[in-house]
């Protein structure tokens, strides 16, 4: 009986063990992966609380806020008025339009066809009323398009698309100002083409940045054609060289990388929400999605992600110079590549800012050399002949040279056998004389502005 009595005690020992030794080990791993999901979310905090000490808004609903209604006249209300009263070429007309259509244009110093000329007459004339307002809501200063940011990389942004339309409109209304010999109005229709790319220049959209400066390029382009066919008066050079100095928006960068990073955390804070119904991200299963959520490396690839654009963020802080190099040595490419596997987020969403600091430099360097060749115009017009080097424009010309942003040294400048060419080296770093980049080209180029005249 007492046998039987201690082969059940021990019995039951043993039972009792089998069922405390996998309870502790089930504790400790619940308790190990407790204290990584704390640490995981620990680590997205860290950054999140890293953007918020710089002042910058981190959730898509403060990046609303952020991008504030103008307090007085929104440019935004006349841009889409311009906008709905654009009338598009027919494809007949479009046939013979440069710029906007299928004409090809002779060089910049040969009049055009007459039928091409008189197509571009009629296409103007159809947009007499888009005109007259782009016009009026160039001299508007602040902006902000009807973009509800809370959507993130949902945004819709249809105000780009007319952009661009618009744009090479008003490159083409400078083009026939300049033909014709109207230097006012061409001067007029590329202040236009520079308030349309101001309109976008505090949207915190890394696209509406390009955009901005795809209309700036335009602007700039325009100015080169137009003083290679006319001399424009003194009262119509001061004025673009102000226009051009203000286009040089410091901030818009920034703005861009800090929305970027909105809406980056804003589509993993919609993973984490739905447990795997995110539809942002094609090609990830749903329940690889669900326990990529659940185990905290979604946590982990948000951190991975706030801290390379954390880093850009503070790159886009520093002065130009600077500001290149310092987007250059974070390689943002290579660091992505380099994350682990299961930063399927970052991997997939990071915009491709790799060449954003190149971008960058090369948008200051247009308007620079367009701003030194309008000081060369006031000089010859008030000297007679080109200057001998852009030294001799300082002081009465311009306060001083402006810097090449690519290696921090003065604008370049080469008289040509029909005119000049001021400018800026590329990306390379190698001074090309002012070498215009070829179609398809690489990087052995400058940045120049050159007048034919």
């Amino acid at each position: 009986m007492l046998l039987e009595e201690h082969l059940a005690r021990k019995k039951r020992r043993k039972t009792i063990g089998c069922l405390v030794v996998p309870l502790i080990v089930l504790l400790l791993l619940g308790g190990a992966f407790f204290a990584f999901r704390i640490y995981c979310a620990g680590r997205v905090q860290a950054e999140i609380d890293a953007i918020a000490d710089a002042r910058y808004p981190v959730t898509l609903e403060e990046l609303n806020a952020w991008h504030h209604e103008p307090v007085g006249k929104n440019a935004a209300d006349t841009y889409l008025r311009a906008f709905a009263k654009y009338v598009r070429p027919s494809e007949e007309l479009a046939r013979k339009l440069p710029i906007l259509g299928l004409g090809q244009r002779p060089p910049t110093r040969e009049p055009l066809p007459d039928e091409m000329r008189a197509a571009i007459a009629q296409h103007l004339e159809a947009n007499k009323k888009a005109f007259a307002l782009l016009h009026e809501a160039a001299g508007i200063e602040e902006c902000r398009y009807p973009v509800d940011m809370t959507d993130g990389h949902a945004v819709l942004l249809p105000h780009l698309d007319k952009t661009n339309h618009i744009a090479r409109l008003l490159r083409l209304e400078a083009l026939h100002h300049a033909q014709r010999g109207e230097g006012e109005q061409a001067a007029d229709s590329m202040a236009a083409l520079l308030g349309l790319g101001r309109s976008l220049a505090n949207e915190p959209i890394l696209i509406s940045y390009l955009v901005e400066h795809a209309c700036d390029t335009r602007a700039v382009k325009s100015l080169e054609e137009t003083l290679s066919i006319i001399a424009l008066p003194e009262g119509q050079i001061v004025e673009p060289a102000a226009a051009l100095e203000q286009a040089e928006n410091a901030e818009a960068m920034r703005r861009a990388f800090v929305g970027e990073a909105c809406s980056m955390h804003g589509a993993f804070q919609k993973a984490a929400g739905e447990l795997g119904a995110y539809r942002g991200v094609p090609g990830i299963p749903r329940p690889l999605t669900v326990l990529y959520s659940t185990t905290g490396l979604l946590d982990l690839d948000d951190a991975a992600c706030l801290k390379i654009m954390r880093d850009v963020i503070e790159a886009s802080e520093k002065p130009l110079i600077e500001r290149l190099q310092a987007m250059r040595s974070i390689d943002v490419e290579k660091r992505v590549e380099n994350l682990p596997s299961y930063c399927i987020l970052t991997k997939t969403l990071m915009p491709e800012s790799e060449h954003a600091g190149e971008e960058d430099a090369r948008h200051a360097a247009q308007l620079r050399a367009a701003r030194t060749a309008l000081a060369v115009e006031r000089y010859r017009r008030t000297r007679g002949p080109l200057p001998q080097k852009l030294d001799d424009l300082v002081p009465e010309f311009m306060d001083a040279i402006p810097i090449d942003p690519f290696d921090g040294k003065p604008m370049r400048y080469n008289k040509l056998e029909m005119g000049y060419v001021v400018y800026c080296i590329g990306p390379d770093g190698d001074d090309d004389g002012g070498k215009e980049r070829e179609p398809g080209g690489g990087d052995d180029h400058d940045v120049p502005f050159t007048v034919a005249r």
